[in-house]
């Protein structure tokens, strides 16, 4: 098993801070007509128009803030009752946050910003007549929100996308909710919910990019393939997101072509597909997503109920769990037409029996898999009822999957989710920004003289933070000569189950750990 070490990259993350000589403008629905977005009380009252003048670079925008409300696409201040044109999309720009969430006009404070509590919705619902279950969209913009063309310095953070309708086959049929087809943009804390394309990617379609996408919702999106995001030749990104409820023919949560995204703190729950891959479908060569400290529960399909690879589709699984799902054949994991998946120190329900691997694919079993039920608190939530968002799937005091994952497998913060500065980390938070690395008082020490062990999962059972470094093999907080030479003592085949010179997992030591101990030596 060869194991990317592309995690280590720093990622180009657009800045949300305002620096000197930028220009921020101000964008509320309540806003009086003809405003110059240059405070509150004169600010655009159109997306649109804020859009434009952040696309002139003499203007030198930086940032657009936009207050709570409801923004549609087809309209500006030339024509604020709308075009009704379909094609009419918020397109971002390179070098500018769009930043929604503000308490804006006529509030205490306009300057508050809470994305949750201060709703910014961006809808794809032209004509205001939208009904349950997708009825009355066919008037809907195909896609609401479009990052083509666009680098890592533009900005989506805030928003929720919804009602989307990409339905023109062959014209427009991808990413209803937001497009990124040849885009590599930055995309946090924004939710897709109720978007629809007849092809891919109902919430979500990159193309020929590397977006990044943190801290995001896709929920209850509908597509022919991919239903919550599809990527399509795309090594995107995507950490502590939560794919719940979403619908495809084929891969209900997430669809991987000739793509090797990394997917890291996510939650995929009760998605579902028609064929293959309730959670996850990767196929054809060059998919090799890195799907670390995931959790699948309670998503269906005929074929790989969690996880489903075909056609040359690869993928690695570290610390995760794939327990609950169903599938007449592999509810948790199945492989077809030469496909490969490696899997280590994860809970998959029925253990590597339990997968459904054809002729020409192949398992790599590595150290410290279980099959044991992972004991979530609350699988459907308050409301009884499965896919609708408040599911709970994270772990109980008693759980095996506590203590039960590798330190080594957690990828480096290279987003610098906690905002410390320290990109080399490994990731220090989980889904809910907790401790990912946490003193819980049940530590298990698997007799390797770990203090602290990783979680399998997306959520980390709450506890006071301990500071993990990669190749730090004696624990004492820095990497160093003591950890060089350990790894040098441990050259070759891992020959028990703890190994920890064993920094890549691939289960021998050799000049890949070397390189990645060097590459993290303070």
């Amino acid at each position: 098993m060869t194991r990317s070490l592309g995690f280590l990259v720093p990622l180009l993350v657009g800045s949300t801070a305002a620096t000197a000589g930028s220009v921020i403008i101000l964008v509320d629905d309540d806003a009086l007509s003809g405003g110059d977005g240059a405070s509150w009380a004169t600010a655009f009252s159109f997306l649109q128009d804020a859009l434009a003048f952040a696309a002139d670079p003499d203007n030198d925008v930086t940032e657009i803030h936009v207050g709570q409300g409801l923004y549609l696409p087809d309209r500006d201040e030339a024509t604020p009752q709308g075009t009704g044109v379909r094609e009419a999309t918020f397109q971002l720009v390179s070098g500018v946050a769009l930043m929604g969430g503000y308490a804006g006009l006529g509030e205490p404070d306009p300057d508050d910003r809470d994305v949750t509590q201060n709703l910014t919705l961006l809808s794809g619902d032209l004509a205001l007549d939208d009904g349950p279950g997708f009825a009355n969209n066919n008037e809907n913009a195909f896609q609401v929100v479009t990052g083509s063309g666009v680098d890592g310095t533009a900005v989506l953070d805030g928003f929720t996308i919804t009602a989307g309708n990409a339905n023109a086959i062959h014209v427009v049929d991808n990413g209803a909710g937001m497009n990124n087809d040849g885009g590599s943009p930055t995309v946090m804390r924004c939710t897709f919910v109720g978007n629809s394309a007849v092809t891919a990617g109902g919430g979500m379609y990159n193309a020929d990019g590397t977006p990044v996408v943190i801290g995001c919702l896709f929920l209850g999106n509908v597509a022919g393939f991919g239903g919550g995001l599809a990527n399509d030749i795309a090594d995107s990104t995507v950490v502590g997101c939560r794919f719940i409820g979403n619908s495809a023919s084929d891969a209900g949560g997430m669809l991987n072509v000739a793509s090797s995204p990394v997917v890291t703190n996510c939650v995929f729950v009760d998605n579902t597909a028609g064929c293959e891959g309730g959670g996850m479908f990767s196929r054809e060569d060059g998919s090799c997503p890195i799907v670390t400290n995931c959790t699948f529960t309670g998503n269906t399909a005929t074929t790989g109920g969690g996880l489903r690879n075909a056609a040359f589709g690869d993928a690695l699984v570290f610390n995760t769990i794939l327990w609950g799902n169903t599938a007449a054949e592999g509810p948790e994991i199945s492989l077809f037409f030469s496909s490969t998946i490696s899997v280590a120190y994860s809970d998959v329900q029925g253990g590597q029996a339990a997968m459904a691997v054809d002729g020409t694919s192949s398992v790599t079993w590595l150290a410290g898999n279980i099959d044991a039920d992972p004991a979530f608190v609350d699988t459907l939530g308050p409301d009884g009822n499965p896919g609708t968002g408040d599911e709970n799937v994270r772990l109980t005091g008693g759980s095996p999957a506590v203590d039960a994952g590798h330190n080594w497998a957690v990828p480096a913060d290279t987003t610098d989710i906690d905002g410390n500065g320290d990109p080399t980390e490994l990731l220090p938070q989980d889904l809910d920004g907790n401790p990912r690395f946490a003193a819980d008082g049940l530590e298990r020490d698997p007799g390797c003289g770990i203090p602290v062990v990783v979680d399998m999962g997306a959520f980390e059972l709450e506890g006071s933070p301990f500071d993990v470094r990669l190749g730090d093999i004696d624990g004492d907080g820095a990497v160093g000569i003591v950890d060089f030479l350990a790894v040098l003592a441990a050259w070759g085949r891992c020959v028990d189950g703890c190994c920890l010179e064993d920094l890549d997992l691939d289960n021998e030591v050799g000049i890949a750990d070397f390189l990645l101990l060097l590459g993290n030596w303070t």
